[in-house]
């Protein structure tokens, strides 16, 4: 998933097969996650979120079973992920809104006091009940 390769990598010079995963653990020993990861998930990602998700992939690749998370934990860990991102995104498209509410307040306001009181009261009913829809 972060290096958008096949399972079964070609060696370059002995024509040798590599696991995937062998070769990501590999990798991570030699390079940063940074210079590894493929370029779109660096564009689609923050780096926390890479650095969490090759960890993950880190502890789940290893050799000894009883080393390895559970199911339930690697679960629990990629919810917990998934959520955080789900809060960024709504944080930032709500301040986004607040913004954009605010200069067509501030625009109707010039043009006519009285709707300007009424449109910023609206913008506040809409957010929220727009708001109410988040998990908390």
């Amino acid at each position: 998933m972060l290096l958008r390769k096949k399972p079964i990598l070609s060696s370059d010079e002995s024509g040798l097969k590599q696991s995937l995963s062998n070769y990501f653990l590999e990798e991570l020993k030699k390079r940063p996650i940074k210079e590894i990861v493929d370029v779109q998930v660096q564009e689609e990602a923050t780096e926390e979120e890479i650095n969490n998700v090759a960890s993950l992939a880190e502890m789940c690749l290893r050799l000894r079973g009883e080393e390895r998370p559970t199911m339930k934990e690697v679960e629990m860990t990629l919810q917990l992920l998934r959520s955080k991102r789900s809060k960024s995104y709504h944080a930032q498209s709500s301040a986004r809104t607040r913004a954009e509410a605010g200069v067509q307040s501030q625009l109707n306001y010039e043009i006519d006091p009285i709707s300007a009181n009424s449109q910023r009261c609206y913008s506040l009913e809409l957010e929220f009940l727009s708001s109410a829809s988040l998990p908390r």
